[in-house]
C-alpha cells in the first residue's frame, strides 16, 4: 500500500496543521473581536513569497466563521467575505469580487435568507458584468458600486437580528492589482462611509507581498493608517520541528506501518527550509517520497533538499 505523504508544497495549510504566529494571531483575534464590538479594527498579513501568508488567511476564515474557538470555549460568528485579486483588476472588479463572495455566503445562510431581506434582494438581481481583466483603467474611480457595496452591508448587520456578529471582507493577493486599482482608496472610502452610517462591524484584512504597502499609499496617502500591519518572518526552529512532527503524525493515522524520522533528518530540513513553510514543506515532502524502509533519516533529506533549495530560491526570490 503506498504512503501517504502527508507534506503540501505549494498549498495552503489546514488550520489541523498549522503551526507558530501566535502573536500575529492574538492581533488578529482581538481585531475581530473588537470589531464585533462596534470599534473595527483592521489589519494587514504582509511577507516574502512562501512565508505562509495564505495559510494564516485560511486560519484566520476558521476562526471568524466559528469553526473553531479563540479562547477555549467561545466561538466568532462573522460573515466571511473570503477572496483574492488578480493582476489586472480595477477598482470595480474589487468591489465585483466582493459583492460576489458576499452573495454566495449569504445564499449559504439559510437564516441569513430569511431575515436578510434588502441585502438579499439586491444581491439576488447582482450580475458581475463580464470577467475582463484587461479593460483600461478609469481616470477616476467611480463610486456607485462602492455605494452598493456599503448599501448592502449595512443593511445585512441591521437584518441580520445577531444572528451575524459582524463581517470579515479577507483579501487574499492583495499586491496583485496595480497601485491604479485603488485598492487603498477603496479601504479608506468603504470604512468611512460605513463609519458614517453607523455601521461599525465591518473589519477589512489584507494580505499581499511587501509591495502592498506602496501600493496602497499610492492609492490613497493615509490608507495605511487604518491598518494594524502583521509582517510575518521565518519560522523559530522548534516550529519548523513541529510542523515535520505534526506531519509525520498525520501520516502515521492513515497508515498500517509507522513512518520515523531521526533528529538529525529533521534538523537538517528544518535549518535548509530556513523557516519559510514553503521550503519546509517541499523538503519534507521529497524526503518522505525517497525513502524506502519507512525510517527518514539524511540519506533520505539532503539529496533532494539541496536542489529543491536552489531551484525555489531563484522562482521566489528569496
Amino acid at each position: 500500500m503506498p504512503k501517504l505523504n502527508p507534506f503540501r508544497p505549494g498549498s495552503v495549510i489546514s488550520p489541523g496543521t498549522f503551526v507558530g504566529r501566535i502573536e500575529e494571531i492574538e492581533v488578529v483575534e482581538q481585531s475581530l473581536l473588537q470589531t464585533r464590538n462596534g470599534n473595527p479594527q483592521h489589519f494587514i498579513i504582509e511577507g516574502e513569497r512562501g512565508i505562509g501568508k495564505s495559510s494564516l488567511c485560511l486560519w484566520v476564515d476558521y476562526l471568524a466563521r466559528g469553526d473553531f474557538t479563540y479562547d477555549g470555549k467561545n466561538r466568532l460568528s462573522f460573515v466571511v467575505v473570503n477572496t483574492e485579486l488578480h493582476a489586472a483588476m480595477g477598482y470595480d472588479d474589487i468591489v465585483d469580487a466582493i459583492l460576489a463572495e458576499l452573495k454566495r455566503q449569504i445564499a449559504n445562510r439559510q437564516p441569513l435568507l430569511e431575515n436578510c431581506k434588502k441585502a438579499w434582494d439586491f444581491l439576488s438581481r447582482f450580475q458581475i458584468s463580464g470577467v475582463r481583466y484587461d479593460r483600461p483603467q478609469p481616470l477616476a474611480t467611480n463610486n456607485r458600486r462602492l455605494d452598493e457595496l456599503t448599501d448592502v452591508l449595512v443593511d445585512l448587520i441591521e437584518e441580520s437580528l445577531g444572528a451575524v456578529e459582524g463581517v470579515l471582507i479577507l483579501i487574499d493577493e492583495s499586491d496583485r492589482p496595480p497601485s491604479d486599482a485603488h485598492l487603498g482608496q477603496f479601504c479608506k472610502l468603504l470604512t468611512e462611509r460605513l463609519s458614517r452610517r453607523r455601521c461599525e462591524r465591518v473589519c477589512i484584512g489584507l494580505s499581499g507581498l511587501p509591495d502592498l504597502m506602496q501600493k496602497l499609499k499610492d492609492s490613497h496617502e493615509s490608507s495605511l493608517r487604518i491598518f494594524n500591519i502583521l509582517e510575518l518572518k521565518p519560522l523559530e526552529f522548534a516550529e519548523r520541528m513541529m510542523v515535520i512532527d505534526r506531519g509525520i503524525d498525520q501520516a502515521n493515522t492513515n497508515s498500517d506501518t509507522p513512518i520515523e524520522i531521526d533528529d538529525d533528518a529533521k534538523r537538517l530540513i528544518a535549518n535548509l527550509s530556513e523557516g519559510y513553510p514553503h521550503f519546509l514543506q517541499e523538503f519534507a515532502h521529497c524526503s518522505f517520497a525517497t525513502d524506502t524502509d519507512d525510517k527518514i533519516t539524511c540519506v533520505d533529506a539532503p539529496v533532494n533538499a539541496s536542489k529543491i533549495s536552489l531551484r525555489y530560491r531563484h522562482v521566489v526570490g528569496c
